[in-house]
This record gives C-alpha cells, sequence and structure tokens, in this order.
C-alpha cells in the first residue's frame, strides 16, 4: 500500500543506511536503563562446556578429594581416540606389550564438557576395539612366516587384511569430519561389533592344524554371526565364501571342473580366499575328512567322483573329461556359494547346460572309440585362456601400513585400487559399520538358511559331474576292459560254475585211480593221468613238485576250452597268460593252520590251496581286495564239499565192512544218511547259495551293458549308480553267498555244527579204509580178522553213528530256530539296487531244513 506522499515504505531502497558507528542492537533487558552491560547465563545448564569445567574446578577445590583434570583440546584428543580404536598409539593411549592392553598415557587429561570418570567408560568400548585390532594385526603378519600351516588359514589372514584396511580407510576419512565425540563413540561401538567376531574366528583358526578344520570353523562361527548380528551377515557370508574358495577350487580340480595346476587368472589371484603358494600341495578327498558343511552323500559323490576322474587319464587320456583344460562354454561352472535363490537357480542352470554339452561330446568319443580304437580317438584341444601379466607377491598382498602412518592421503597403488575393488571393501564401506546415520535393520535376503546353502549349491554340480565320470568310467570298464569276461572268470572257477574245471579238479584231488605223483625211490611219476589221490595217501601235504605237475595246465585248458578264444582280457602281459594271472597258488596259513592241513584225514587238508587272481588297474575299482578275500573263502568252503562229495561217493560203492549182522544194516543207514547229507548240503550250496544270486547280478550286468550300448546315460546311473556303487554290490553279493554257506562271523555256531557233521563223516571213513585194508590183508594171508579188530570197528560204527545222528538233528534243529528278520539284518538293504537281488533267507532255509528232513526223522 502506498502512502500520502507515494512513496513505497516497503521497498528495500528507502531503509537508510546503517550507522557505521555507535549503533547497537537493543533488548528488553537493557530498555530500561541503556548504560547496563548484559549479564552472564543465570543457570549451569546454560553455562556450556566452560561452566561444566567451572564447577569440576570449584568441586575439586572445596573437597580437596579430586583432581577435576586437566583440559585438552577437543580435536586432538578426538583423533587419539580415533587412533586408539584403530590399535596405534597416540600421545594420550600408549600399548602395554606386557599386559597386551591400551593404557591412558595421562589419566588426568580431559575434554572439555565432560568428567573423567564419563570420559573413561566412554572410552572404555574404544581401548577394547584397539586391543582386537592389535591382535588382528599380529594373526595377519604372522601367517606368511608360520610353515605348515593350514592353507585356508592364509586365506582367512588375506580376508582379515582387507577388513583392516577397509576400516582404516573409511574411519581415516570420517576423522576428517570432525565428529562429535558421542559420535566418534557410535563409530567404534559398531565396529567393535565386527572386530570382536573376527578376533574370535581367528583365534579359534589359530588352535587348528588341518585345512577342513579352518574350514568347518570358520562357516559355523559366520553362520552363528550372521544370525545374531543381521546387519553384517553380507559381511560373514563374503567371508566364509573368501576363507573356503581354496578348499573349493581344490575340489574342483579334484571332481575335474578345473585344470591340474597350471597358471591363475586375476580373478584367482586377487581373491581373497586364493594363495597360489598352497595350490601345489596334494589334497587326500576323503569323506571322513570333508568339511561339516558339506553333507555325507555329497563328500562320498565327490570322492568317487575324482577317483573315476583319475581312472579316466589313467587309461584314456584323450577323453573329454581327462582334458587339463574345460571347453570355453563350460568353464564357468565350479563349485561356488549360492546364497539367494536366484543364485542356487543360476547353478542349477549351468550344471544341467554344463551336463548336456559335454554328454555330447562323450558319446561321440565313444562312438569313434568303438568303431576305430582307442588309438584313433584324438584328443580335441580345449582352450583356457589366462592373462600373462599378474606378479604379485606375498608381501604385496600382507602389506600394512605401520603404527606410525596415519593415512592423511592414501596413495593410489596398485595393491590399494585391488583391494578397493574387492567385495568385501564395498561392504564395508555402503554397510552400517562406518556409516552411522543408516539404520542396523538389516534387508532381507531371500534365500534358504545358510546350513542348506551348501547341499543346495554345491549338489546339482557335484551331480552333473559325476554323472557324467560314472557313465564314462562304466563304458571304459565295460567295453574296453571287458569286466564282466573277468566277473564271470571269478564264477567259473573261484565259484567252480564251470562244470570241465569241477569235474577235472575233482579228479585231479581225490580219484583213487589216478597215477600218484609222489617222488619215489625207483618209480617214475607222471602219465597221462596224474592225480593227488586225496585219502588214499599216507603222506601229507604233497610237495610243491607235485602240485605243479598235477594242476600245470589245468585251470589253462579249461579256459580255452570254453571261450573257444572269443573272449580277449586285458591284464595279461601275452596271450597265452591267463587274465589276471588267474593261476593256483598256496595260502599263508598260521602254525596251528598248517598242523591242521596236515592231516589227510582233516577237514581242513586242502586249505593250502587257493586260486590266484590279479585284476588289471582299471578294474581294481570293481574287484577290489575284499572281495578277493571273499572268492577266497567261498573257494576253501567248495573245495572241502567237493571233497566230501567224492567221500561220500566212496562209502556208497564200498560195500560195508559187516553185511549179515546189526553192524552192516546200521552201515547202510551211515552210509545213505551220510551220502544224503552230504548230497543236500552241497547242492543247496551251488544252486541255492551261489547260482542264484550270481544269475540276479549278472542280469544287472546285462541291463547296464544294455544301457551302455544304448547311450543312455540316465539308464546306466539308475542301474549301477556308479563305480563305487556297483563295487558294493558285487561284494555284497559275495556276502549273500558267504551267508547262505555259513561262512559269516555271526554264523559261527552254524558253522562249526556243520563242520562237526562233515568230520564225523570223515572219520568214518577213515575207520572203513583201515578196516578194509586189515580184512584185505587178513583175506590174502587166507585168514579171517581176528575177533578184537572186528569188535573195534563195530564199536567205532556204532559210537560214530550215533554221534553223527546227534550232529544232523542238532543242526537241524538250529536251522529250524533260526529268524528270517534276524538273518535280513546281516545284510545291507539301501536302495532299490539291491531290491532286485534280494533274497528270502526264510525260503533258503526252510529249503535247506526240508531237503535234510522232509519227514522228520532227526
Amino acid at each position: 500500500m502506498d502512502d500520502i506522499s507515494g512513496e513505497d515504505i516497503w521497498s528495500l531502497d528507502n531503509i537508510p543506511a546503517l550507522p557505521g558507528t555507535g549503533y547497537e542492537l537493543l533488548s528488553w533487558d537493557i530498555f530500561p536503563d541503556t548504560r547496563k552491560e548484559q549479564s552472564g547465563p543465570t543457570c549451569l545448564s546454560e553455562a556450556g562446556p566452560r561452566g561444566f569445567d567451572a564447577a569440576l574446578i570449584h568441586r575439586a577445590t572445596n573437597t580437596g578429594l579430586e583432581d577435576s583434570g586437566r583440559v585438552a583440546k577437543t580435536d586432538a584428543f578426538i583423533s587419539s581416540l580415533f587412533k586408539l580404536g584403530l590399535g596405534w598409539n597416540s600421545v594420550f593411549f600408549r600399548y602395554n606389550e606386557q599386559s597386551r592392553k591400551f593404557e591412558k598415557h595421562l589419566r588426568d587429561v580431559r575434554v572439555s564438557g565432560i568428567s573423567l570418570p564419563a570420559l573413561d567408560g566412554l572410552t572404555e568400548g574404544i581401548l577394547e576395539c584397539g586391543m582386537w585390532m592389535r591382535k588382528l594385526r599380529r594373526f595377519v603378519a604372522s601367517v606368511p612366516s608360520q610353515s605348515g600351516s593350514p592353507p585356508s588359514l592364509a586365506s582367512l589372514a588375506r580376508v582379515v587384511f582387507i577388513l583392516l584396511y577397509s576400516i582404516e580407510d573409511q574411519l581415516s576419512a570420517k576423522s576428517k569430519t570432525k565428529p562429535t565425540l558421542l559420535q566418534t563413540n557410535m563409530y567404534f561401538r559398531r565396529i567393535s561389533c565386527l572386530v570382536k567376531c573376527l578376533v574370535d574366528i581367528v583365534q579359534n583358526a589359530t588352535r587348528l592344524t588341518a585345512d577342513v578344520q579352518v574350514v568347518s570353523m570358520v562357516f559355523a562361527k559366520c553362520d552363528h554371526y550372521s544370525n545374531q548380528h543381521l546387519w553384517l551377515a553380507d559381511i560373514f557370508h563374503k567371508i566364509m565364501g573368501a576363507t573356503s574358495s581354496l578348499w573349493l577350487h581344490r575340489a574342483a580340480q579334484w571332481i575335474g571342473l578345473r585344470p591340474a595346476g597350471g597358471q591363475l587368472n586375476a580373478s584367482q589371484v586377487f581373491d581373497p580366499g586364493y594363495i597360489d603358494e598352497y595350490t601345489t600341495e596334494e589334497t587326500i578327498f576323503n569323506p571322513e575328512s570333508m568339511p561339516s558343511f558339506i553333507p555325507r552323500e555329497n563328500a562320498d559323490v565327490i570322492y568317487e567322483t575324482g577317483v573315476g576322474l583319475n581312472l579316466l587319464r589313467s587309461s584314456h587320456k584323450g577323453h573329454p573329461l581327462a582334458e587339463m583344460h574345460q571347453k570355453e562354454n563350460t568353464s564357468s561352472l565350479t563349485l561356488e556359494w549360492g546364497l539367494t535363490w536366484e543364485d542356487i537357480n543360476n547353478i542349477q542352470l549351468k550344471a544341467k547346460c554344463y551336463e548336456a554339452c559335454l554328454r555330447n561330446e562323450i558319446l561321440k568319443y565313444n562312438s569313434t572309440l568303438g568303431k576305430a580304437g582307442e588309438g584313433s580317438a584324438t584328443p580335441k584341444e580345449y582352450t583356457f585362456d589366462y592373462p600373462q601379466d599378474i606378479n604379485i607377491t606375498i608381501d604385496d598382498i600382507y602389506k600394512i601400513p605401520g603404527p606410525e602412518d596415519w593415512p592423511e592421503s592414501q596413495s593410489e597403488s596398485m595393491s590399494d585400487c585391488q583391494v578397493r575393488s574387492s567385495r568385501l571393501y564395498e561392504l564395508v564401506m555402503e554397510g552400517s559399520c562406518v556409516n552411522i546415520e543408516k539404520s542396523l535393520i538389516a534387508e532381507h535376503t531371500f534365500g534358504p538358511p545358510l546350513e542348506l546353502a551348501p547341499s543346495l549349491s554345491f549338489a546339482p554340480v557335484i551331480l552333473a559331474q559325476s554323472h557324467l565320470v560314472n557313465f564314462s568310467c562304466l563304458h571304459l570298464l565295460f567295453k574296453v576292459h571287458k569286466v564282466r569276461d573277468h566277473l564271470q572268470l571269478q564264477e567259473r572257477f573261484q565259484l567252480l560254475g564251470n562244470a570241465e574245471f569241477l569235474l577235472r579238479i575233482s579228479l585231479a584231488l581225490f580219484d583213487p585211480n589216478m597215477h600218484s605223483g609222489e617222488r619215489k625211490s625207483g618209480v617214475a611219476r607222471g602219465g597221462s593221468s596224474t592225480g593227488l589221490r586225496l585219502g588214499n595217501r599216507n603222506s601229507w601235504p604233497p610237495a610243491s613238485s607235485e602240485l605243479r605237475l598235477v594242476l600245470t595246465g589245468l585251470l589253462t585248458e579249461c579256459y580255452e576250452g570254453n571261450s573257444n578264444g572269443e573272449h580277449q582280457h586285458s591284464g595279461g602281459p601275452s596271450s597265452g597268460d591267463l587274465p589276471g594271472g588267474l593261476s593256483f597258488s598256496i595260502r599263508e596259513l598260521t602254525g596251528e593252520e598248517l598242523e591242521r592241513c596236515k592231516n589227510p584225514h582233516s577237514l581242513e587238508a586242502l586249505d593250502f590251496l587257493r586260486i590266484h587272481y590279479t585284476p588289471p588297474s582299471p578294474l581294481e575299482e570293481v574287484i577290489s581286495p575284499l572281495s578277493l578275500e571273499k572268492y577266497d573263502t567261498i573257494f576253501k568252503q567248495l573245495l572241502r564239499l567237493i571233497r566230501m562229495l567224492s567221500v561220500v561217493r566212496d562209502l556208497v560203492r564200498s560195500p560195508p565192512g559187516q553185511q549179515t549182522s546189526s553192524v552192516g544194516t546200521l552201515e547202510q543207514r551211515f552210509r545213505m544218511e551220510s551220502f544224503h547229507f552230504v548230497q543236500v548240503v552241497s547242492d543247496y550250496s551251488f544252486q541255492v547259495g551261489i547260482n542264484h544270486p550270481w544269475q540276479q547280478f549278472d542280469k544287472k550286468l546285462s541291463k547296464i551293458e544294455r544301457c551302455i550300448d544304448e547311450g543312455d546315460v540316465e539308464g546306466t546311473i539308475t542301474h549301477a549308480k556308479g563305480l563305487r556303487r556297483l563295487r558294493e554290490y558285487h561284494e555284497r553279493v559275495l556276502d549273500r553267498i558267504i551267508l547262505t554257506l555259513f561262512l559269516n562271523k555271526s554264523q559261527l555256531k552254524a558253522r562249526n555244527m556243520l563242520e562237526d557233521v562233515l568230520r564225523s563223516i570223515l572219520a568214518y571213513s577213515f575207520h572203513v579204509k583201515a578196516y578194509q585194508e586189515r580184512l584185505d590183508i587178513a583175506t590174502a594171508a587166507g585168514r579171517m580178522p581176528s575177533s578184537k579188530t572186528t569188535a573195534y570197528y563195530n564199536r567205532s560204527v556204532r559210537e560214530l553213528y550215533s554221534r553223527f545222528k546227534k550232529q544232523v538233528g542238532g543242526f537241524i534243529r538250529f536251522l529250524r530256530s533260526l529268524e528270517a528278520g534276524g538273518l535280513k539284518n546281516m545284510i545291507d538293504h539301501d536302495d532299490d539296487m539291491d531290491a532286485s537281488a534280494d533274497i528270502d533267507l526264510n525260503s533258503i532255509f526252510e529249503h535247506l531244513l526240508l531237503r535234510l528232513d522232509m519227514n522228520e526223522h532227526y
């Protein structure tokens, strides 16, 4: 609004200029008297820090009991607090090497506006933080000089170094913003939370000596602290991943996802978890020594995959899986952590693509191998590019600023750039640790619990590689090394499944009509038919020369007669050798066992004889030393049975010693019952105990081989599961045979009862032959045997028959008391692979029981 004169009173141009001197602003306090000066603050709370300092001095002067303390510059003291929290000495704080703690160098120093007790309480947490920082810095500096320390400990030291560098770098920048005392305290309260957890991890790690122990401990601690401090979860996840990355890289090398050795790429060199110095050490990936976060089933798969890959590398260096370098489009697949569902889904997709791509290469290689032979399959070149200008030393990795180097300005050196570009540095810089304005409420990460992350992250990759390796190894064993022929060889000779071999070895060992191979003066040995004639000689065991004379060529003739040159096995140095060096040999016996073998009339007379077989190196994965021991145990029992068959057949064919008396009738019954018992047990052992489970095993092998011929990877893995499972299945088949033959350790009572029956039959056979010899001598002399000899013979027959009946009756009663449920527990059935070869033990022993005592005679 304009006034009467027309001038705008609100215009700034009309405001007169302020007087240069003598002008002062007025207040209502001085309005009554313009000459009165303005007074000081009325209340102590309005006086500020200087009023508080004056009050402290006044109280100390009046009481004389305490010192108010010397007041230092606030900026200088806060700068000392920052150095203290980072573990450095300063003007006001010093590190005591004896007590290993920080102490106040000037105890009566304080800052304006706060008392000494309050300041001491505020700095107490910063003192602890500085002590922890010292411990971490000492740990980082000591690890490179420790010889024999776990490799993952160096990875952990590298992680701690980056975190220390990040904290120092960020707090040095924060200190230049002139923070208040309370802000400084807030900085180190958050930093102390992280540093305290790191100290706990480091202290536990330094007590451990094994690499997997360090990795397992770090995983457990990070899992705990990530749940306790959710706002630090990303940092702890990165610590866990970086510490375990070296072990995961070596595991990837073990299963063939990474080249063994070679130069490192940039991501591996600068990765906090990878130290090149330790990569040449050999790692034994035993399932028992895997990190705790690897599930047992995955640990078994990792170990078996590495074993299978080594088998491929040693046998077929041109195989796609055996190449030192992976193909460029599949080289990105490795063992990596997936902490979100998106990460896990990406890992699964990469694993599927990798398996599909490499499966086609393997099938092409197998088809080429089958058409043109192994030599024609030229390996493809798989390239993997690595930078050639990487040059970083261990000193560069562990370079840490000294206590006197307060980071006024960070030099942009190469190592600084490397650390600043790491993910850990970004997490510290962007997180709530050094940004006190940010809330501690962490954003929720959509992912599985950490304890499930290893299984979800690693299982798709491990299984994909395992399927490819197992299929390739099975193809190698079945189509190149003819593992089925070698298994059939064990069945034909070790299990006496070859009828010609069974007949010829029976004649060579027991036929009394064979020529003797014993060395006698004036008598020529040998002939077209030479045998050991066990049961018809007194000298035992035979000499090695006699064994060679009788058994030489027996295995070769039976093998060639059966194969007719159709099978060509690997494992022999020349075409004339049998597969695996199959031959007769002498079993190693203890002193007690050797004494029993020296008696030709004992049940153990042939226990010294065994068949020697050494599987070729690739076939050891299926025909293991343990399975060969089981074959040997079965062969020893079968030799006893065919000997008993020979004994009872001789008893049935020979006339009884007393044909008219009651003893003659008893002898007839004894012989027939002995023949029946041995015949039933032998038939049960060969037909039910051996043939039935072996036929099921052979059907399984046929299914596996058919899937291999069709290139069906899924079908092959479904039926065979893998090398280890095929080996275990083979051993379980032998375990079933051992169980049905009463050779299991848990069946000692049944085995002893059966052997007692057989010993009674052998004793009767010995008495019959001894009496027949005396009878022949007396008949040749034209007289009858003495009554004393006849009475002794009759009494022995009655005693032996009575004992025989009791023993057979006891054995049958034992069979009746057997419970199939208890016997089933002797066999492990862990998957459907065993179901097809499962045996109804109840029906098996019922079969034997029915054959032995159909009319309940005993």
